[in-house]
């Protein structure tokens, strides 16, 4: 059996301007206030990993970061990583949408996912086994992957899930995150939705 739930997105700027700059959203991209970074701190705050930082990945930290949660983003290339890290805005996949200063950024892959709760992977499809072998040894006990990339695995046509399954056993909880919704739109905080599925209820509502 498979659980679905519906998630529904939405951020804190005027989605009919259409104006995303800073001067128009003065708060957006920046640091959260107090009072949402105290949601990041204390016992039983979920601590994020999102590895890749494609359009859909960076977006869905950008969604994490503003709702004060510790979140961190692996940058697999060097160069894009000093970029993104000098003016907070990932040119190559989101440009002209800020960063929140409270992501932090790094390109070392058990620094992205030791001691974290939960771990999203947006990473293209045909990297997801390797990387899933890379980092398994650095997963905590009851670590959720939530994996966002599309399509199936090469030369098997298996579900990704099923693949990050295979690859994590006897251990692992795993769930899909999915549409509809577009990864600028996410980025831009518009209200958007989301569908997140697993074979585990406890897994599918925590996410």
């Amino acid at each position: 059996m498979v659980w679905l739930f519906a998630c529904y997105f939405y951020g804190g700027i005027n989605p009919i301007s259409k104006d995303f700059s800073r001067e128009k959203n003065p708060g957006w991209g920046k640091r959260p206030r107090a009072k949402d970074q105290a949601k990041g701190k204390g016992k039983g705050v979920m601590k994020i990993g999102v590895i890749g930082a494609g359009s859909w990945g960076t977006a869905l930290a950008i969604l994490l970061g503003q709702k004060g949660l510790p979140v961190s983003l692996w940058v697999r290339r060097t160069g894009l990583l000093e970029e993104i890290a000098e003016t907070r805005i990932n040119s190559d996949y989101l440009p002209d949408i800020f960063i929140p200063e409270n992501i932090e950024l790094t390109n070392d892959l058990e620094e992205a996912v030791r001691q974290k709760n939960l771990i999203i992977l947006s990473v293209p499809s045909h990297a997801l086994a390797a990387l899933i072998r890379e980092i398994k040894n650095f997963l905590g006990r009851h670590t959720i992957i939530v994996n966002t990339a599309k399509g199936l695995a090469e030369g098997s046509c298996r579900r990704l899930s099923q693949v990050i399954t295979a690859e994590l056993a006897p251990r692992g909880q795993v769930a899909v995150l999915s549409g509809p919704n577009h990864a600028e739109e996410v980025s831009r905080l518009l209200p958007t939705a989301s569908v997140v599925a697993s074979t585990e209820q406890a897994v599918a509502e925590k996410v």
